[in-house]
C-alpha cells in the first residue's frame, strides 16, 4: 500500500445533517480535469498555469454510522500518475502548513523588515531542511502579501501621530507638530526626538533634507533631515510627512524643523533640485548656502538627456568630469562650452537652465563652503541615506513605525561601535610627524584616516610665498612631480592659495 505522504489530498464531497458531517469523500489531488472555460484565461497578464489535474480516480468514502462511528465505505487506491518522491513531499499542498513557531518568526522577521528571501534563509538554517519548515517560498511571500493587506484602509496615518503622543510621554524633550486641512484631517506631520536634537547642536553645520521617499498607498512625501557625524556616520535631525510638496508646506515644515532646533541655522543645506524647495529656503533660509545633491542632478540628467545614455556613448564621463573641475571657474567655463559642442548641446533648454543655477551644484562654486565632503554622488549617498533599507516605495504607516524604530536603534548603535574603537584604540602612524601624532589625539579613527590621506597629498607638492602683509600671505602651489617633468612654467598646474591669519 502507498504511504499517505507520496501524494496529496482534498475534500471533494460532504454532506451534514443538523450542521453536523455525515458523509465525506476524500480525493487526489489530481482527481478531475480542468474545465475548459478556464484554459487562456491569463489576460496576458501571466504565464498560464502547469496543468495539474489528470483524472486520477484514488479516492476514500467514508460514512458516519447512527452509532457515531465512521466507516469507509469505497476506497480507491491505484493512481494513474507518478507519486510524490520523499524529497519534494513538503512541496505537496495539503502537508504545507503555518505551525505557531513558524508563525511567530514569520512575524519577527516582518518587523524587522527582512525580504521574503532572507526570511526563508534564516528559517531554512533556524529549522533546517527546507521540507522541515512547512512553507514554500511563495507561501512567504503569500503570507507577508495577506499580512499587509489586513492593516485598516482608514485612519492610517493616524498611527504615527499616535507614536508621537506616546514617544511624548516618554521623552519630555521629543518634539512633534502637525497641520489639519478645513476637514480637520492632518496634512502635515513633523516630529524630532530629544536625541536628534541633541545631535544637531553638535553636527548640524551640514544639513541634507531628502524628499525622494515615497509611501506607495498614499504617495505622501517622507522627508527626514540629516547629515553626518565625527565618525563620518549618517545622523538624524528629524522628519516629517507631507501631503504635497509645494513651497508653502516647505516653509511650514522648515519654520518647524526650526522651531525644534532652537533656531539655530546650519551653515549647508543639500536638498534636490527643486523649484519649491528652493523657494521656501530662500525665504526662511535666506544667508545659507543652498546646493542641489549631485546623485539627484546625475538622475536628472540621465532623465533630460536619455537619448545621449542610449547611444552608448560617454557622456555621463565626460559630465561628471566637467561638473568636478578643478582649479578656476574659467577652466570650468572652458570645458561646459566644449560639452555643449563635442555632444550638439547648445539649444538644450534643460542645461541652459541648469547652468543658470550652476553656483549651487558645480563643485569650483561650493569651495568656500563647508559641506563635510557630502557633496560628490557616491559619498552624499552613503552618508545621509539614514533609512536606507528600511522605508522604501511599499512602506505603509503602520509598517513605517518599525521601520523607523529600528533604523534609529542601528545608526545609534553603529555610532556607539565607533565610540569604542575610538576610546578604546589607537590608530596606526605613518611617519614620525608631529602633526600626524597630534591628529590622531584629536580625530576618531575615521576622521583620522580621512587626515592621514590629506597629509600623504602634501608630500606631492611644493609651496613658494610670494606675498606678505600684516594679515595674510600668498602662496603659489604646484605639483612636484610637474615641476621635475615639465620644462615650460606654462605647462604646469599652478594653485594661487591665501592663508589669512584673522579667520584661523
Amino acid at each position: 500500500m502507498l504511504s499517505v505522504f507520496d501524494f496529496s489530498i482534498r475534500k471533494e464531497h460532504v454532506r451534514k445533517h443538523d450542521g453536523l458531517i455525515y458523509f465525506c469523500q476524500w480525493v487526489c489531488w489530481r482527481e478531475g480535469y480542468r474545465d475548459k472555460r478556464h484554459f487562456g484565461r491569463t489576460n496576458g497578464v501571466r504565464k498560464e498555469r502547469a496543468i495539474t489535474r489528470v483524472g486520477c480516480k484514488a479516492s476514500r468514502t467514508a460514512v458516519k454510522e447512527k452509532n457515531g462511528k465512521w466507516i469507509v465505505k469505497e476506497f480507491v487506491e491505484e493512481h494513474n500518475h507518478e507519486t510524490v518522491a520523499s524529497p519534494m513531499v513538503h512541496l505537496l499542498r495539503s502537508h504545507r502548513s503555518f505551525g505557531d513557531i513558524v508563525t511567530a518568526q514569520l512575524k519577527n522577521l516582518r518587523n524587522a523588515g527582512a525580504p521574503t528571501n532572507v526570511v526563508m534563509s534564516y528559517l531554512t538554517e533556524e529549522i533546517g531542511r527546507n521540507r522541515n519548515i512547512g512553507i514554500t517560498s511563495r507561501d512567504c511571500k503569500n503570507w507577508m502579501g495577506s499580512e499587509r493587506k489586513n492593516i485598516p484602509k482608514t485612519g492610517d496615518e493616524q498611527v504615527v501621530l499616535d507614536y508621537c503622543v506616546r514617544m511624548k510621554d516618554k521623552d519630555t524633550n521629543f518634539f512633534y507638530e502637525f497641520q489639519v486641512n478645513d476637514e480637520n484631517r492632518m496634512t502635515t506631520l513633523f516630529w524630532v526626538d530629544s536625541r536628534a536634537r541633541m545631535d544637531y547642536d553638535c553636527f548640524g553645520d551640514v544639513v541634507k533634507f531628502d524628499t525622494t521617499y515615497k509611501t506607495n498607498r498614499y504617495g505622501m512625501p517622507f522627508a527626514p533631515f540629516t547629515g553626518v557625524n565625527h565618525h563620518r556616520q549618517p545622523v538624524f535631525f528629524g522628519c516629517a510627512w507631507l501631503l504635497d510638496e509645494t513651497e508653502s508646506s516647505f516653509i511650514w515644515l522648515i519654520q518647524t524643523w526650526l522651531k525644534a532646533m532652537h533656531g539655530r541655522h546650519p551653515v549647508s543645506i543639500i536638498t534636490d533640485e527643486d523649484a519649491a524647495i528652493a523657494g521656501a529656503i530662500a525665504k526662511v533660509l535666506p544667508n545659507i548656502r543652498h546646493c542641489f545633491c549631485l546623485c539627484h542632478i546625475s538622475q536628472n540628467v540621465a532623465k533630460n538627456l536619455s537619448h545621449l545614455y542610449r547611444k552608448g556613448n560617454d557622456f555621463a564621463k565626460a559630465f561628471s568630469k566637467v561638473v568636478s573641475t578643478k582649479g578656476s571657474i574659467e577652466n570650468f567655463e572652458s570645458r561646459w562650452v566644449s560639452l555643449l559642442i563635442d555632444y550638439n548641446l547648445s539649444d538644450n533648454h534643460w542645461l541652459r537652465s541648469m547652468y543658470d543655477k550652476r553656483h549651487q551644484w558645480v563643485l569650483v562654486f561650493l569651495r568656500d563652503t563647508f559641506f563635510a565632503n557630502m557633496l560628490m554622488t557616491k559619498r552624499s549617498e552613503s552618508m545621509t541615506n539614514f533609512f536606507y533599507g528600511y522605508v522604501h516605495a511599499k512602506t505603509t504607516f503602520h509598517e513605517f513605525v518599525n521601520q523607523y524604530e529600528r533604523a534609529l536603534k542601528d545608526r545609534r548603535g553603529a555610532e556607539i561601535e565607533e565610540d569604542f574603537k575610538a576610546i578604546h584604540s589607537e590608530p596606526v602612524l605613518k611617519s614620525l610627524s608631529l602633526m600626524e601624532k597630534e591628529a590622531a589625539q584629536i580625530y576618531t579613527i575615521s576622521m583620522f584616516e580621512r587626515f592621514k590621506k590629506e597629509l600623504d597629498k602634501r608630500e606631492q607638492y611644493i609651496a613658494e610665498k610670494v606675498e606678505e602683509n600684516d594679515t595674510s600671505c600668498i602662496y603659489k602651489v604646484t605639483k612636484y612631480q610637474e615641476k621635475i617633468e615639465r620644462s615650460s612654467e606654462e605647462n604646469i598646474t599652478t594653485y594661487s592659495v591665501t592663508f589669512n591669519t584673522l579667520e584661523t
